[in-house]
């Protein structure tokens, strides 16, 4: 799995770092025979399922996104974030007769004030995914003064088009195409975008045994899908590498031996050159029908306050190639990373994941602004949030761990100019915290330890300095009793 040869200058992965294709292993006959195999590189002593997360969908909670959205926006005086004007949030909706998603749809909106279709403004021109929706956001794509709307939409066939008009006063336009029939995606393009800074180094471990696990299972769930992965893995500027980017490839078996041999290192600073990688992202070779493509963004810092446009930007590309984003928050993410991710997992339809403290790996993982969650095992999500795109529709979870509330205060973020969270040693972080079990399931919400991690410690000093006083004291009573006798 050669990196890509089209990276921009900022991408600094050596030659030496790439396997060339006589190093390459040998490609099993069945992509179920890949899925059985392990790579050699894998800590064989860490085990999927520990893991756990949360999620949410911004879409489906559009208002608890917007009051999100405000209170950063108050928050920030000096426009450190970058601007995120929705407007008007509609989504389109076109299903077939039996009101089945229909995807690869293709969706043209236009302002109304002109009854001739050449002089109207073109406001949006995207595909449908899997599940049949796209979404118009009137602050960024563009109003129309007396908010009507002309929607054209044309089969994934190109037969002939229909035309329909609007409101914007409906939050959801359904269109029916009644000479279509639903067709689930035969192809599946997966790709991996991490942060592999030091920061990340408690999870990464962890995130490689889960992500081959996932891989592996939906490559047996999904034997008839066509399946191709792709990585992407991003530092920051004067480390080893800023981003290392391989492109798609249809060797499970190569997807899953690049991602075991990745470590994490560098960084040091709290802002990381997610942009970059998030530009990358957006340069794969994406396919265009009948393909469900999804991005797992992993990290826990933003990009640079100076970069932040950039990743929008990036995020922008992302959305107009129909792919789906879904971030997964690690430990160290504040205020910052969490917009930035949210605005991409929004602007793609996607779900904003997050790491809990359930399985006690890592560093405490900050509670996201949001109303309620539930939460589940890493590795059952993602592969709920892929099989949801191949289905077509939201798949609901098997088992959740717990129901938590998360920090919907009324408070924004911190001021922009405060000093950013400390960097974390690497050297500090490369094993699950000292009270975090080696490798037991999940801790349902209840059953958890309500000792502080530092109580062991506490409770050893004090334990040490009694049998200080009383060794003391033994010495004390025999000096005493010694010069009685000598008197």
């Amino acid at each position: 799995m050669a990196p890509l040869s089209s990276a921009p200058e900022p991408t600094r992965a050596r030659a030496s770092e790439s396997r060339s294709a006589e190093e390459s292993p040998a490609k099993p006959s069945s992509r179920v025979e890949e899925a059985a195999k392990t790579p050699a590189r894998l800590n064989r002593n860490l085990q999927s399922g520990l893991l756990t997360a949360g999620s949410f969908d911004d879409i489906a909670r559009f208002d608890s996104f917007r009051d999100f959205l405000s209170k950063t926006m108050q928050n920030d005086p000096r426009e450190t974030y970058p601007r995120f004007a929705i407007g008007q949030r509609v989504v389109i909706e076109v299903v077939d007769g039996q009101g089945q998603p229909v995807g690869d749809a293709r969706v043209v909106v236009q302002s109304s004030e002109s009854a001739q279709a050449n002089d109207r403004k073109s406001l949006l021109d995207l595909r449908t995914g899997s599940d049949g929706r796209v979404m118009l956001l009137t602050g960024m794509d563009g109003n129309s003064a007396d908010g009507e709307f002309v929607v054209t939409v044309t089969p994934p066939n190109g037969d002939k088009s229909s035309t329909h008009t609007r409101s914007s006063d409906e939050a959801t336009w359904k269109i029916t195409l009644d000479a279509v029939e639903h067709a689930a995606p035969k192809q599946l393009d997966l790709a991996l975008v991490i942060d592999t800074t030091g920061s990340m180094g408690d999870e990464l471990e962890y995130l490689k045994v889960e992500i081959d696990s996932i891989s592996a299972a939906i490559a047996r769930m999904f034997p008839e899908v066509d399946q191709r992965y792709a990585v992407i893995l991003y530092r920051d500027e004067g480390d080893e590498y800023v981003t290392r980017a391989f492109d798609f490839t249809d060797s499970l078996l190569t997807f899953r031996e690049t991602l075991a041999e990745q470590s994490a290192n560098g960084g040091g600073d709290y802002p990381e050159a997610m942009h970059l990688a998030l530009e990358q992202a957006a340069d794969l070779s994406w396919r265009e029908r009948n393909t469900a493509r999804v991005m797992f963004l992993v990290g826990d810092a933003p990009p640079h306050d100076q970069h932040a446009a950039r990743a929008m930007s990036a995020a922008q590309r992302l959305r107009e190639q129909g792919v789906r984003a879904y971030p997964i928050a690690g430990s160290g993410v504040a205020w910052q990373a969490e917009f930035i991710m949210r605005a991409t997992s929004f602007l793609t339809m996607g779900q904003y994941l997050f790491l809990t403290d359930h399985s006690g790996v890592g560093n405490p993982h900050a509670k996201p602004h949001v109303p309620e969650y539930q939460v589940e095992r890493l590795d059952r999500l993602m592969i709920r949030m892929i099989a949801s795109e191949l289905a077509g529709k939201r798949l609901a979870p098997a088992e959740v761990i717990a129901i938590e509330r998360g920090d919907d205060s009324e408070s924004g973020p911190p001021d922009p100019s405060a000093a950013p969270p400390a960097p974390v040693d690497p050297q500090a972080i490369d094993n699950p915290r000292p009270d975090a079990p080696a490798a037991e399931p999940p801790v349902p919400q209840g059953e958890a330890s309500t000792e502080s991690p530092s109580a062991g410690l506490t409770m050893s000093k004090s334990r040490w300095l009694f049998f200080a006083l009383l060794l003391a004291s033994v010495f004390a009573y025999d000096a005493f009793t010694d010069r009685r006798r000598n008197h």
